[in-house]
């Protein structure tokens, strides 16, 4: 009776498949698998490697910080002392050190310390970072900066750190034609009734895997 039932019930997920696959066409399928592959394929080599360089950090080696001194401009200086330090627009120094130092990042995060009037941007970019220490009486500059190695970049590049808003969306458009890549492929198993089986199993297979590496790691 109960091999009964089970058979029963194979037989009604079947026809279930078989209703789903006549849903879309595969031809139309194989079209989406086709050209979403064909737009994705650097970006999934890229997010493939830097799955690995993410994975063994131990691998490559970090670049030193350096330490060095600087004096703002004559007309910056000027203009800090005629200004309240406190209200010091951040953005004359921050433009000098993009143009000037070839300082720049996404995330900035500025404090000032008015017991010694000085202004503190922190500056940070994929794969490196500057901390700036400007003192506004003076206009002595001390900037320590690391640039990264081409593998930290990447690696951020991969977590959207530090990153502009094009990225991000770069990486959500990545993950929605990638989620579409795997879920026409799936699709594409369905009309297959003779693979069909062997298939669902290989993907259940590789769930179940994953289930269990998660599992065992915590």
């Amino acid at each position: 009776m109960t091999n009964r039932r089970f058979h029963l019930r194979c037989g009604e997920g079947i026809k279930m498949l078989d209703a789903i696959a006549q849903w879309v066409s595969p031809r139309l399928m194989r079209t989406i698998h086709l050209y979403s592959a064909t737009l994705m394929l650097a970006a999934m080599l890229f997010f493939a490697f830097t799955g690995i360089t993410l994975n063994h950090p131990d691998w490559f080696s970090e670049h030193q910080s350096t330490l060095r001194e600087e004096v703002l401009p004559e007309p910056i200086q000027q203009f800090l002392t005629i200004t309240d330090p406190g209200q010091a627009p951040p953005s004359l120094v921050l433009d000098w050190l993009k143009k000037e130092q070839n300082i720049h990042g996404k995330k900035i995060e500025i404090d000032w310390d008015s017991a010694d009037s000085l202004l503190l941007i922190d500056i940070q970019q994929p794969g490196g970072f500057a901390l700036v220490e400007v003192d506004l009486t003076s206009g002595r500059v001390v900037i320590e900066q690391r640039l990264g190695s081409w593998v930290q970049v990447l690696n951020d590049l991969h977590k959207g750190r530090y990153v502009g808003e094009i990225w991000k969306w770069f990486i959500d458009i990545s993950a929605l034609i990638m989620l579409l890549f795997t879920l026409s492929g799936f699709w594409l198993i369905l009309p297959q009734k003779r693979r069909r089986q062997g298939l669902l199993g290989i993907a259940l297979a590789g769930t179940l895997a994953l289930v269990l590496l998660y599992k065992g790691s915590i």
